[in-house]
C-alpha cells in the first residue's frame, strides 16, 4: 500500500508513529517509524509521477488486513533495478497489515515486478552487499 499524498501528516492518519514496515527491498535503517514510510512512499512516487494505484481487493479478520493492490508506472528514476524508461511497469502485490485503534502497526509487503523481477533481486543482492561492507572495518 502506498499512500499517494507526500506529507508526514497524512501518513500519520493511517499509521502510527512506531509503524514498521517489513520489506525485503527496504533497509531495515528505513523501515521504522511513519517519517521513513513517507519518505519511501515519497520516492516511489517520484520515480514513477504517472503512477495509478489500484486496490483491488480488502480482507479483514481481527485485527489484521489484507490489501491486494497493482500499481502501473513509467519509471522516469531507476526504481528498485528498474533502469528509467519510456515504458511503464506494473507491480502486483499484498499487504497484511496488522491494526489497532484504526491505524497501521505493521505491514509486510510483498510484491512481483512480472519480467523486471531478475533486476529486482540483483538489486536486492547488491543493497545487500553494500550494506554487509559498509559495516566491516
Amino acid at each position: 500500500m502506498w499512500i499517494p499524498t507526500q506529507t508526514l501528516e497524512a501518513t500519520d492518519q493511517i499509521v502510527i508513529s512506531e509503524f514498521v514496515l517489513r520489506n525485503p527491498a527496504i533497509s531495515s535503517e528505513l523501515t521504522h517509524g511513519s517519517r521513513w514510510y513517507t519518505e519511501t512512499c515519497n520516492y516511489s512516487n517520484t520515480c514513477k509521477p504517472d503512477r495509478q494505484i489500484t486496490h483491488e481487493d480488502t480482507m479483514s479478520k481481527g485485527d489484521k488486513v489484507l490489501i491486494r493492490w497493482s500499481k502501473t508506472g513509467t519509471p522516469k528514476e531507476d526504481f528498485l533495478g528498474i533502469p528509467r524508461s519510456d515504458n511503464a511497469i506494473t507491480l502486483i502485490g499484498f499487504d497484511p497489515c496488522r491494526i489497532s485503534k484504526c491505524k497501521i502497526i505493521e505491514m509486510w509487503q510483498q510484491f512481483s515486478l512480472g519480467k523486471w523481477q531478475r533486476c529486482y533481486i540483483r538489486f536486492i543482492e547488491q543493497a545487500s552487499e553494500k550494506i554487509k561492507t559498509s559495516h566491516m572495518f
